[in-house]
């Protein structure tokens, strides 16, 4: 019984990691643009220490050329990127992650 069980199992994990594979390699045929404004670059900081379109802040921390770390790797750190300008869009997906 514990071997049919396991093999159901397996089944379904197998199933389920096909659809997900699906899901991510599909190609809509949606144009990406990029915004500007909600966007971020190197260098991420300006010479004042301040960046055009986004605040940060709490334990967040920007090397200018590097990287941006929005906590360490400790317990109970918090730390935000937030972009300054507000964005009026109808798209059904306004931002793709992408690290």
């Amino acid at each position: 019984m514990k071997v049919l069980f396991k093999c159901f199992a397996l089944l379904g994990l197998a199933i389920c990691s096909t659809f997900a594979f699906d899901a991510t390699t599909e190609d809509d045929g949606g144009q990406v643009i990029p915004l500007r404004t909600h966007s971020i670059y190197m260098p991420y900081i300006d010479q004042d220490l301040q960046s055009r379109w986004f605040d940060f802040g709490a334990d967040a921390v920007i090397n200018t050329n590097k990287h941006i770390r929005l906590t360490h790797d400790r317990q109970s750190q918090t730390g935000w990127l937030w972009s300054r300008l507000y964005e009026a869009s109808t798209l059904s997906e306004l931002f793709r992650y992408e690290t």
